[in-house]
């Protein structure tokens, strides 16, 4: 059985779901841009919290 808040906390925390579309180039989520290395909200947590931010100022 999982912790089910927990679980939904760490997905939110990572930027994996919202309501807001982040600023994130779609050229970071191509191959190119996945095998360059180039970040994500969802695989650099520095960037997942400035998206945070800026998503929060939007609401």
């Amino acid at each position: 059985m999982t912790d089910k808040p927990k679980t939904l906390n760490e997905i939110n925390a990572r930027g994996k779901h919202g309501a807001g579309t982040d600023p994130t180039p779609d050229d970071h989520y191509s191959v190119r841009g996945v095998l360059a290395g180039k970040p994500t909200p969802e695989t650099d947590p520095a960037l997942a919290a400035q998206v945070r931010a800026l998503l929060q100022e939007q609401l």
